[in-house]
């Protein structure tokens, strides 16, 4: 089922992990925002959480957003200053119109 980008009401920045190094050769891993789109983020149910609390991730939110391909599970999403660490993404229906990202939020991450 597509969505419409009018229904999504969320600004959400895309952001991947990147590495460098310091003057002492130092791995220094750092956030970049690739992207700024439009998303839906609700809480997940409780049944959603408790299945997830199984397999040892508690999934906290769904995303939902238009589809894209240059969105993995070892990126993250922003919202004002809440981050969400990606547990899964599913291209909903095969037909690469929606995706619905599955969740958790992060505390005390910088954002």
């Amino acid at each position: 089922m597509a969505i419409d980008a009018g229904n999504l009401h969320h600004p959400v920045e895309l952001q991947c992990c990147t590495e460098t190094r310091d003057t002492y050769g130092a791995a220094v891993r750092a956030w970049a925002t690739f992207a700024e789109t439009w998303a839906n983020i609700r809480p997940a149910s409780g049944r959603e959480r408790m299945l997830a609390q199984q397999v040892g991730a508690e999934i906290s939110h769904n995303v939902e957003m238009l589809y894209r391909d240059d969105l993995t599970e070892k990126d993250r999403i922003v919202f004002r200053q809440r981050v969400f660490a990606i547990a899964s993404i599913v291209d909903v229906e095969e037909r690469r119109e929606t995706l619905l990202v599955t969740c958790f939020e992060t505390v005390g991450q910088e954002a």
